[in-house]
C-alpha cells in the first residue's frame, strides 16, 4: 500500500530591518525569495508579534490578532536615533497553519524636528537670529538641523526674504519704513541632520 503525505510549507524568515523618520509608518512584508533563496514566505503566511519596549519611543505595541504584515506608526520622543525590535511569529496560510520560527524586524526611527512657534522683537534695521533649542518633550531639536522658510510679505517691512538654501538658524535684517510696529511672519520648514533628514 501507499503513504502519501503532504507537507506543507512552514516561513522561514531571516531577520528583517526597517528605516523611517519619527511620525511614519514603517511595514514589513516578507516575500518568498527575498533577501536570499532560503527565505520562505507561503501565500497568505501572516504575523502576531511583541515588541521590546523603548520608553523614548511611542506607539509600539504587541500584536496578538494576526496580520498580513507588520506595520506601526513610531514617534521618536528625543532629538536622537532610536531603535524598536519586533520579535514576530509567522504562521502560514490555509496550507498547514504551520508556525515557523520567530525572527525580529529592527526598526530604525530617526528623529524630527519639532519645533513651537517662536516669536522675536527687535529695533527697526536690526537682525532678529532664532535658533530654537531641545527642550524635549515640547521642542525637538535634532543635532544639525537646517531651516528653510517663506515669509509672508509686509509692505511697510524692508528685507524679508523666502530662503530656499538650508541655514543653521532663523536671521534676517528688517527695517521698519513706518512710525508703529509692524510684523512679519516666517513659515520655517526644518529638517534633521544627517540622520534620517527628516
Amino acid at each position: 500500500f501507499t503513504i502519501s503525505v503532504t507537507v506543507n510549507p512552514r516561513p522561514e524568515i531571516p531577520n528583517q530591518t526597517a528605516t523611517i523618520c519619527s511620525g511614519a509608518a514603517f511595514t514589513t512584508a516578507p516575500t518568498n525569495g527575498n533577501p536570499t533563496a532560503t527565505t520562505i514566505v507561503p501565500a497568505n503566511t501572516t504575523y502576531k508579534w511583541t515588541v521590546e519596549a523603548n520608553a523614548n519611543v511611542s506607539g509600539q505595541s504587541n500584536q496578538t490578532v494576526a496580520q498580513s504584515t507588520i506595520s506601526q506608526t513610531l514617534r521618536n520622543l528625543t532629538n536622537t536615533v532610536q531603535t524598536v525590535v519586533y520579535n514576530v511569529t509567522p504562521t502560514s496560510g490555509a496550507a498547514g497553519a504551520c508556525q515557523g520560527p520567530a525572527f525580529t524586524v529592527t526598526v530604525t526611527v530617526n528623529p524630527k524636528p519639532e519645533i513651537p512657534a517662536q516669536t522675536a522683537t527687535i529695533c527697526s534695521s536690526n537682525a532678529f537670529t532664532t535658533s530654537p533649542v531641545n527642550a524635549a518633550p515640547t521642542t525637538i531639536v535634532p543635532i544639525n538641523t537646517t531651516y528653510t522658510w517663506t515669509v509672508a510679505t509686509n509692505t511697510n517691512v524692508t528685507g524679508q526674504s523666502d530662503q530656499t538654501t538650508p541655514q543653521t538658524n532663523i536671521s534676517q535684517t528688517l527695517t521698519n519704513i513706518t512710525n508703529v510696529a509692524q510684523y512679519v511672519v516666517y513659515t520655517v520648514t526644518p529638517t534633521s541632520g544627517a540622520d534620517g533628514a527628516c
